[in-house]
Formats: structure tokens, C-alpha cells, sequence
């Protein structure tokens, strides 16, 4: 009972070690997820920048190698050639060319970007052959690169100097790439919060599993002690009948001989709750048998008629039932507290239907009665033990017919049931499949 009890104690500890485990590793998830992918999109930025400023860079010294290698100078190739046509090829947004030919020129071209014009003190740096990139001031135009490439003749005097800027394709293919990323990553998070539910899910499942479980080592436990507590209790009850039918038997006088029929009504009361319970208790296994299921009703119905003649049973069956493969004094035993049920609920007054039908492999019986119907507040217990809707019920009888029908690997529960009577379903396949405890224990 020690071990039993350090079991079920560790259990739930180790499920809520497992649950702090998937909360971790959920946030984990999402953090690098979102780090992740932050940490991509810098590391992109920075790439096609750099890209980017390269990109420009060999176009303008490509384009300044053609211009000064004209033999009439840099001005006259560039009116010589396709400005356009160079300019989309290349890729560019802008390519101009300004001359050197004003103090203020080189100051006042200004990029429509958001790139400020050529500082005075770049101007040395141009005059000398420089390529200049100027910083770019405007956050939403960041790929946008510029560069002044110097133009020289051929006694390496500035002649002007070009213009590149280019950026707009590559901020296009950026923002569908970020918007990709984020996607991407908001997708990720949405999966990994996914998969958190249906983990607290699976968690809870086996939590409820558990206890279930716990329940029933418990419930056993106290079964097995219950069941010894009950055959000690029939030895002093058989002394007590004994001694009864004495008294009943030698009575001088009618009260003693009342009494004495008492005392025996009640422990056979008894003996019978106490033959209930041990069957709930230790179900024995299964004596499977080939079993004409048509006429086994019949059978038992005509033997309830003897206890309640004075109400109408109709049986309807298939003419084509086949042969069920079944324990015939388990079925007789749930057939009777069934048919027992119905009769007592009606006060032994009514009807009674058992429509019997099959599908497939499994035949199905429902039992009707004419009675009240079970009380709501009875229908999620109504197979438990010690619940009854009959007044002075024991509370056994449907527990141990839900035992038997488990014990034959089917179902019993209960259909329809209201003000004009309730119908009870009994669930069985042609063959039994036992149970895997093969005693058909119901918790």
C-alpha cells in the first residue's frame, strides 16, 4: 500500500514537470523564432546594402571608363551616346552628368531620394579623381545608394562628373522579402502556439487518464478489501437465518413467528445485496457458449411473466438472428435485473418491449418500459454503484449489468427516457470478445 501510494503521489509531479518543460520550450520557440528572424532580417539588410553600393560602384566606374576613353573627351561621348538606354541597362534609377563648369554646380544636384547634395569639401576629393558616396538621409529610402564618379581628360583635369543613383528595384524586392520573413515567422509562432494547445491538450488528457486510473487502483483496493468484508458478513447472516426459521418454526405465538419472518425477509435482502456486490466486486470470467439469442429471450421473458403476470411483453426479433457466441448465466443475470428494472419502475402494472435487431457483426437489444423515465439528475451516474432510481434499491443492479455487457466487449447505456418511459440498449458482438482483464471490471 506504501509503493502504491508513493506511485500515484510522484505521477501528477512528474506530468507538471513535463508541463513546465513544453511551457519552456514554447517560449523557447517563439523567442528564436522571432530573434531569428529579426536577426535575419538585419543581417539582409546589411547584405543588400552593401550589394546594393557595389553594384552602383561598378556600374559608374564602367560607365566613367567608356566616357573617358572617347578620343573627344568625356562631354562628347556622353552626347554621343543613348543616356536611356545605358541608364536601364545598367540597372539605374538616375544617371546624369553635370559639368564643371559653375562654382555652384557640384553643390546644388541633389538627389530626389532624399540624398543630400555633394558637400564643398567633397569637391577636392572629385577634382583629384575620387569617386564620393554621400551618406543618404532618409530612413524609408535606405537601399537607395548614390555616387559621384569624377570625369577627367586626358591631361587628368576634371572635366564635370556623373551622377548614379539606384535602389528602387532593390527596395521592391526587399519589402516582398520582408513581408515573406515576417510571414513566415508569424506563421512559426502561430504553429508553435499550435502545437502548445494541443500539447496542454494531450496534458490534461493524461492528467484526467491518471486520476482515472488512481481512482481505480484506489477503487480496487477497497474492492478487494470489501469483497473479504463481505464473505466474513455472510457466515454470521446464514447463523442468523438459521436461527430464524428456528424461532419461525417453534413460535408459540404469532408476533414471534412475525418477527421471525422479519428477521428472514431482510437477510435475504441482504444475502441478495451482498451476492450483488461480490459480482461487481469479482466478476468471474466468462463460460462462452454458442447461444440461439432469439430463443434465450423468449425464455427469460416467459420466466419474468411468472414474477409479473400482469404485464404485456412483446418481444420482436429477425427471423434470420444468427447464433451468438456468449456466457449464458451472465446474460440470464443482466436480462433479469433489465427485465426486474422495468417491471418494478411500472409497479408491476404496464408494458414492456424487447426489440432485438442485428448490424453487421453486433446485435443490438432494446428494452422499453412504460414507466416515468429516469430523473435528469440521475442519467450520468445512473450505472454507478449504489445509485438507484427505484426507491429501497440497491444501486448494484445496473453496475453489474454494464459489467457483464463490458465483459462480453460490448456496451450497455441508456437511450431515450422520459415522461412515457425509458429504453435501455444493450450492445453485443455475435461473437464475445472478453475484455483484456478478461473479467470485464467497470470503474
Amino acid at each position: 500500500m506504501v509503493r502504491r501510494g508513493t506511485h500515484c503521489g510522484m505521477t501528477p509531479l512528474g506530468i507538471d514537470k513535463v508541463t513546465r518543460l513544453v511551457v519552456l520550450f514554447t517560449l523557447l520557440m517563439v523567442l528564436l523564432l522571432v530573434g531569428g528572424g529579426w536577426t535575419f532580417h538585419g543581417l539582409m539588410i546589411h547584405g543588400f546594402r552593401d550589394a546594393g553600393l557595389q553594384a552602383v560602384r561598378d556600374q559608374g566606374r564602367l560607365i566613367r571608363s567608356l566616357l573617358e576613353a572617347h578620343p573627344d573627351g568625356p562631354t562628347a561621348a556622353w552626347r554621343a551616346m543613348d543616356h536611356e538606354a545605358m541608364r536601364q541597362s545598367a540597372g539605374l534609377d538616375r544617371l546624369e552628368l553635370v559639368p564643371a563648369t559653375a562654382d555652384r554646380t557640384l553643390v546644388d544636384v541633389a538627389s530626389p531620394w532624399g540624398i543630400p547634395p555633394l558637400p564643398d569639401s567633397l569637391r577636392e576629393e572629385l577634382e583629384l579623381g575620387f569617386e564620393v558616396v554621400p551618406e543618404h538621409i532618409s530612413e524609408d529610402r535606405e537601399f537607395f545608394q548614390s555616387i559621384y564618379e569624377p570625369l577627367l581628360d586626358a591631361e587628368g583635369l576634371m572635366q564635370g562628373f556623373i551622377l548614379l543613383e539606384a535602389g528602387d528595384r532593390t527596395s521592391r524586392r526587399m519589402a516582398a522579402m520582408r513581408r515573406g520573413l515576417w510571414i513566415a515567422t508569424g506563421l512559426g509562432g502561430l504553429f508553435t502556439i499550435f502545437v502548445f494547445i494541443a500539447m496542454s491538450g494531450i496534458l490534461n488528457r493524461v492528467r484526467k487518464h491518471q486520476r482515472q486510473l488512481d481512482r481505480a487502483e484506489h477503487l480496487a483496493g477497497v474492492g478487494t478489501l470489501a469483497a473479504g468484508l463481505a464473505h466474513e458478513i455472510r457466515n454470521p447472516l446464514a447463523i442468523i437465518a438459521a436461527n430464524a426459521e428456528l424461532i419461525e418454526m417453534r413460535g408459540t405465538t404469532a408476533p414471534e413467528r412475525e418477527k421471525a419472518d422479519d428477521i428472514l425477509e431482510e437477510v435475504e435482502r441482504l444475502q441478495r445485496l451482498l451476492g450483488d456486490f461480490l459480482h461487481f466486486a469479482r466478476p468471474s470470467e466468462l463460460q462462452l457458449t454458442p447461444l440461439d439469442y432469439a430463443a434465450f429471450w423468449r425464455r427469460t421473458l416467459a420466466e419474468q411473466g411468472e414474477l409479473y403476470p400482469e404485464i404485456v411483453y412483446d418481444l420482436d426479433t429477425p427471423a434470420d438472428l444468427p447464433v451468438v457466441t456468449a456466457d449464458a448465466d451472465r446474460l440470464r443475470q443482466l436480462a433479469l435485473n433489465l427485465l426486474g428494472n422495468a417491471a418494478q419502475i411500472q409497479e408491476g402494472e404496464g408494458r414492456i418491449r424487447v426489440l432485438i435487431s442485428r448490424k453487421r457483426d453486433r446485435v443490438r437489444v432494446r428494452i422499453q418500459d412504460a414507466g416515468p423515465g429516469v430523473p435528469v439528475e440521475l442519467r450520468d451516474s445512473l450505472f454507478q454503484p449504489f445509485v438507484s432510481r427505484r426507491q429501497g434499491g440497491s444501486g448494484l443492479g445496473l453496475a453489474v449489468c454494464r459489467t457483464v455487457a463490458r465483459a462480453h466487449g460490448g456496451a450497455l447505456y441508456l437511450g431515450h427516457s422520459g415522461p412515457d418511459g425509458s429504453e435501455f440498449i444493450l450492445d453485443l458482438p455475435l461473437t464475445a470478445k472478453p475484455s483484456p482483464a478478461g473479467k470485464g471490471r467497470s470503474n
